[in-house]
């Protein structure tokens, strides 16, 4: 919990130990090992809450870990259970001296928290409608529904990417946040991951959203933006093979304030939304981005304080 005289995180501290986590290792167990006690009361005050907390693994930040939640067709409570389970991880490491943050990048130089959406559409017999051809390509309402959420991603960004931290993760080039409108067979570096299921668990994983999101807008717009590609029956772009980084344009580079501006100004948003949630929206981020903007920074003081 202890933070650095700047105020700045510092390092996990290994428990039961004087030592801080600087290496990194994905998946390692020894980590999970660590976080036995923790993890145990996080799975314990889980399933106490009704919320179908299935797996835990470790992450490719020092002290960084997934928990993957069980997937229902209850968008609503399961935006409801995402919350449940962020307030209850801060209540449990609270019990172990420990800090939980859900901040997009607290850490430049380590990978940043996200949030991903994965997504598969049931008929009222409980068959998936989502399909691929024998080449795995999406085709049928799957295509629309995949090019639809490319489309207007854009569009719903700030919902997405909601504070000044999200724009830190969403760096070109960096091996793990979507920058460019792309999706991809198994592909981890495109904003749409198609995992490698069976036909009755054929669905998208949308890597976008940061873990400092709401979860509320986040389910309501991927659900806006699948409607509005079957709707439209909008054709779905070639697939990308290998690293999307290398091969797409930052299309999702852009600023806080210019992703709000888009959200303000987007006739999706505003027929899926509402024109009064849009403009309130606009009004409550502006001011936030305008306060944003008038905070001198620790780089502005180290920098030019003394030497200009």
């Amino acid at each position: 919990q202890k933070l650095q005289k700047n105020g700045h995180p510092q390092m996990p501290l290994i428990p039961g130990t004087n030592r801080r986590y600087e290496e990194v290792q994905l998946l390692n167990l020894n980590e999970m090992d660590d976080f036995e006690g923790f993890f145990d009361l996080v799975e314990k005050s889980a399933r106490l809450l009704g919320i179908p907390a299935e797996t835990a693994i470790k992450e490719c930040a020092p002290g960084q870990f997934e928990i993957n939640l069980l997937h229902h067709d209850d968008a609503l409570l399961m935006a409801d259970q995402a919350f449940l389970m962020k307030r209850s991880i801060k209540n449990s490491a609270k019990k172990f001296n420990l800090n939980v943050t859900f901040m997009a990048k607290p850490f430049s130089d380590h990978a940043g928290n996200g949030m991903h959406a994965h997504l598969s559409l049931i008929d009222k017999d409980g068959n998936n409608v989502f399909k691929v051809d024998k080449n795995k390509q999406p085709k049928g309402i799957f295509a629309n529904s995949i090019a639809g959420l490319l489309k207007t991603t854009p569009d719903f960004l700030s919902f997405y990417a909601p504070s000044a931290n999200s724009y830190r993760r969403l760096v070109h080039n960096a091996d793990h946040a979507p920058t460019t409108l792309s999706w991809g067979n198994e592909n981890r570096t495109s904003l749409i991951r198609l995992p490698e299921a069976s036909s009755s668990a054929t669905r998208l994983e949308f890597r976008l959203p940061s873990a400092d999101a709401n979860p509320y807008l986040v389910f309501a717009s991927i659900l806006s933006s699948v409607l509005s590609g079957i709707q439209n029956k909008d054709a779905l772009d070639k697939e990308t093979i290998g690293n999307a980084h290398a091969q797409h344009e930052p299309e999702l580079g852009i600023t806080w304030r210019e992703a709000v501006k888009k959200t303000s100004q987007s006739s999706v948003v505003r027929e899926f939304f509402g024109e009064k949630f849009q403009k309130s929206y606009q009004v409550v981020k502006e001011s936030e981005i305008n306060r944003f903007d008038s905070t001198i920074t620790d780089f502005e003081y180290n920098s030019y304080l003394r030497h200009l």
